[in-house]
């Protein structure tokens, strides 16, 4: 939201008061409202992304849990998610 305010202020204060005609100010709105709604598409894009990565990674640490050989393993392998350490050590 920020960022969009910013970028609204940036095009709106490129304009010379003095020499804005209606159909500048219209453009440069038109201008600020696709800015704003390609970068929502964006910032929408990577929340998405992150969101499947995060529920891969659990994924992969079910499966990890439910192969181990030992519930040792199994707890060390559920540890080391907790941790963010996604090597996988096996052996």
């Amino acid at each position: 939201m920020l960022f969009g305010l910013i970028m609204v202020l940036t095009f709106t204060g490129s304009l010379s008061v003095a020499e804005v005609g209606r159909d500048d100010v219209r453009a440069m709105l038109i201008g600020a409202l696709g800015c704003n709604l390609a970068w929502g598409i964006i910032d929408a894009i990577l929340y998405l992304m992150g969101c499947l990565a995060e529920r891969s990674r659990r994924l992969m640490t079910v499966r990890a849990v439910r192969a181990a050989e030992t519930p040792e393993r199994a707890r060390a392998s559920s540890r080391r998610a907790a941790a963010g350490d996604r090597r996988d050590r096996r052996a």
